[in-house]
């Protein structure tokens, strides 16, 4: 399927996305979105009855949920990769409980976001977190 671009004046592409698409991105569901973009959330784009994102937009509006750790555990997050996961995926990845995973999101050692109820914690934030913890 061809991605939709627009040129702005200055010459750069913006890249839009549907809501099935960004749903994906973002690791949510498609009524989320719906949710999110009612609450003011998300910014989007509407013509009629076709709703696009911009993803760098997405990105940088759901970033603002994101509730930092204590201390910082790593550099910059920024320049990582995200691999956002469900508490659930990282209890499995780590071979613990979600009783675990609860408590050290409450304690702040991880950061995590969580927006309209959806929880997401950074994969690489979790790894980095438990090697200090020395587990």
């Amino acid at each position: 399927m061809p991605e939709n671009t627009a040129v702005e004046a200055v010459g750069t592409e913006k890249q839009w996305r549907t809501r099935a698409q960004v749903a994906q991105h973002l690791q949510v569901s498609a009524r989320t979105i719906g949710h999110w973009m009612q609450r003011g959330i998300l910014p989007f784009s509407k013509t009629g009855h076709l709703v696009r994102f911009e993803l760098n937009h997405c990105d940088r509006a759901v970033e603002r949920f994101r509730v930092e750790s204590r201390p910082r555990l790593a550099e910059d997050s920024a320049v990582h990769a995200r691999r956002w996961r469900t508490k659930q995926q990282v209890a499995t990845h780590l071979n613990v409980s979600l009783r675990t995973v609860t408590s050290i999101m409450r304690r702040r050692i991880v950061p995590y976001l969580k927006i309209s109820g959806v929880i997401r914690l950074d994969l690489l934030e979790v790894d980095r977190a438990f090697k200090q913890l020395g587990r």
